[in-house]
């Protein structure tokens, strides 16, 4: 993904960067690119935590 000089990169385009280390480096800088790397962490939690749900039965899981 390429940007014009002097053009900032929007949330939707930091979402949509393949290479999830370069938002993360860009999120030093950019509040912009912050927003879209904790957005990115709360969505893979949010996966995982569905992921373990559907393979862990319901009796073995602490509430």
């Amino acid at each position: 993904m390429t940007q014009q000089k002097g053009s900032q990169m929007q949330f939707d385009d930091w979402k949509r960067v393949a290479n999830p280390w370069r938002v993360v480096e860009a999120a030093k800088s950019d509040k912009r690119a912050r927003d879209a790397a904790v957005s990115r962490i709360i969505d893979t939690m949010l996966e995982l935590q569905l992921d373990y749900r559907q393979i862990t039965p319901v009796s073995s899981r602490s509430v």
